[in-house]
């Protein structure tokens, strides 16, 4: 399916919510967000839903647990998957929980959870902030990039099954400059006469 990010999950509450112990064993397909009280919140991860804003809270979360093996997310401070700094796709598939501190994160405020597996993997050029990785089960039709915040750039691409076809494009809605992409190897973007990608399509 298409990862489009015009397809939200958004689970908007009026005005601040109350978070209440929902503290529950770990179960696969959910990410669950904790508070320093040990109040959780808990949503479901899938490579399916685009980007997922959480509803609001009047306190920050601090720990991030994902439990969706062969799923990778990338948690945001911003609604609507956006914000600087943008967290790098994480995988955790049952190993722990993370506290949100030690990414550099205050809070969780949306998330994206993208499969492993047959993917396009895109590079920022700031090394430090790692991957972003996007289904290329596109079926043929355009799939838009989440939103980064400006100063955010891919560097590099490369695509994890073989045989499969891709076309990167600079805009969004698959429109502006473009190139063929099908190198299991990581490779610049410049040297595809590309300076970042915000689209693409798959066959």
């Amino acid at each position: 399916m298409a990862l489009k990010t015009t397809t939200f999950v958004t689970l908007l509450l009026a005005g601040f919510a109350a978070a209440g112990p929902v503290v529950q064993a770990r179960d696969d397909g959910l990410v669950t967000f904790c508070f320093a009280d040990g109040s959780c919140f808990q949503a479901a991860a899938s490579d399916s839903a685009g980007c997922v804003d959480l509803p609001l809270f009047s306190q920050n979360f601090t720990t991030a647990e994902v439990a969706a093996p062969g799923l990778e997310c990338i948690l945001s401070p911003e609604r609507g998957c956006t914000g600087s700094p943008f967290l790098p796709p994480f995988v955790l598939d049952g190993s722990g929980t993370v506290e949100l501190s030690t990414l550099g994160l205050p809070t969780v405020a949306s998330f994206l959870c993208t499969s492993d597996a047959d993917t396009l993997n895109l590079c920022f050029t700031n090394a430090t902030l790692g991957c972003f990785q996007a289904s290329t089960s596109t079926d043929g039709g355009c799939s838009d990039l989440p939103r980064f915040s400006s100063d955010l750039v891919f560097g590099s691409a490369s695509v994890t099954t073989a045989g499969t076809q891709c076309t990167l494009f600079e805009e969004p809605d698959c429109t502006g400059t473009s190139a063929p992409f099908n190198s299991l190897a990581t490779t610049d973007l410049g040297s595809l006469g590309l300076s970042n990608v915000e689209s693409f399509a798959c066959v």
